[in-house]
């Protein structure tokens, strides 16, 4: 428990406490992956204080290790002892195309010698064979005209198209997570919206995924020094992409829909790329500009406050964005196969702009000010 307390800043009792509420949250997979963690902190895995531009505090990156192993032990267990269909061919093959993504973040939470352009290759690579192995997660026509005369309706071109949709995920994943329980949060309303509209095989492992997510959240919202690293990032990228794929090509549900669910990673990594360009910089270098660190360095006030303000960054973009579309459709007001959903896309990506605009004059002044 000493090492508990080193890295987490957490108390023997109040460790003790988040244990039996990752019991009661995981039951026994949900206590085994916690510990397995705990173990782990003695080995390494920290996180550098600036790497997303809003941490300040020394922190574990093994989120990710928390979220495959919750979900390997629950859904095994599901399967093996309680005799459930939570193990099938879908759920199986979104679950190993995953671990790829996974792996590779892994490994650079724990050495951190993988240059960007490397890990995008490695994921495009990865994305190619899932495609070429498992064509049950090549996208076909989405209801969109445009979409489809230009992607989806030539198996090739949707091939291509599909293996880039699933590099690009992880790398959406990874961009955003720049605020404690954004990513997170992200996953655990998608997963819950999407198991609603999946087809019944993938149900169970989108429950595990929110639960999953949850336990992920405790740690992270309570501690803010326990953070999903690479590993966890593009785990849950690829994870989300594939479930959407598959919710996309077997359910009526608007794409549109599926789209808002996951706005702002997907909007966040799209226009930090064009500013980027626009700027004359790589599209691959890494800067504080994005939404999620304008909102916060407007909130913060002091060294002091950076943990709360980190956590109030995190969650009002999630409420803002994946809640504000869950919401809308949990209380009846669009339907889910609803095209009325690219209204609302198209909502989001104002409101993204015009915070992201508002917020980089009002920072640029609070920086010279601060300076003068």
């Amino acid at each position: 428990m000493k090492s508990v307390n080193d890295r987490l800043g957490l108390s023997v009792t109040r460790a003790s406490v988040l244990l039996v509420i990752s019991a009661l949250i995981g039951g026994l997979a949900g206590l085994m992956s916690i510990l397995l963690c705990y173990f782990l902190l003695s080995f390494g895995g920290s996180e550098d204080a600036d790497k997303h531009g809003i941490a300040t505090l020394p922190a574990a990156r093994i989120g990710g290790v928390l979220l495959v192993t919750y979900l390997l032990i629950n859904v095994f267990f599901q399967s093996w002892m309680l005799e459930l269909s939570s193990i099938n061919p879908l759920s199986s093959a979104v679950l190993a195309a995953s671990l790829p993504f996974f792996c590779l973040g892994l490994y650079e939470d724990w050495y951190g010698v993988l240059g960007a352009r490397f890990r995008f290759t490695f994921m495009l690579i990865v994305a190619a064979i899932v495609m070429w192995c498992l064509p049950i997660f090549v996208i076909l026509p989405t209801g969109v005209w445009l979409f489809d005369v230009l992607f989806f309706n030539y198996s090739v071109i949707a091939w291509v198209v599909s293996a880039i949709s699933l590099a690009f995920m992880p790398n959406a994943f990874n961009t955003a997570d720049g605020a404690n329980g954004l990513v997170a949060g992200v996953s655990l309303l998608a997963s819950i919206a999407l198991s609603l509209v999946a087809p019944p095989d993938l149900i169970p492992l989108l429950r595990s995924v929110a639960i999953a997510s949850a336990l992920f959240l405790l740690y992270n919202l309570v501690t803010g020094r326990f953070f999903l690293g690479d590993g966890g990032a593009y785990f849950l990228g690829a994870l989300t992409a594939l479930c959407l794929i598959v919710v996309a090509n077997s359910s009526v549900v608007s794409i549109w829909y599926l789209l808002s669910l996951v706005f702002y990673p997907i909007a966040d990594l799209l226009f930090s790329i064009a500013r980027r360009s626009y700027a004359g910089r790589s599209p691959f270098s890494a800067d504080s500009e994005h939404l999620h660190n304008l909102i916060f360095a407007f909130l913060v006030t002091g060294p002091s406050d950076t943990k709360r303000m980190n956590t109030l960054t995190g969650l009002s973009v999630v409420i803002v964005f994946s809640g504000t579309v869950v919401a809308v459709n949990s209380l009846g007001l669009i339907a889910s196969r609803s095209p009325s959903w690219f209204v609302v896309f198209a909502l989001l990506c104002l409101v993204y702009v015009i915070l992201w605009k508002a917020l980089y004059r009002r920072v640029c002044v609070i920086g010279q000010t601060q300076t003068l």
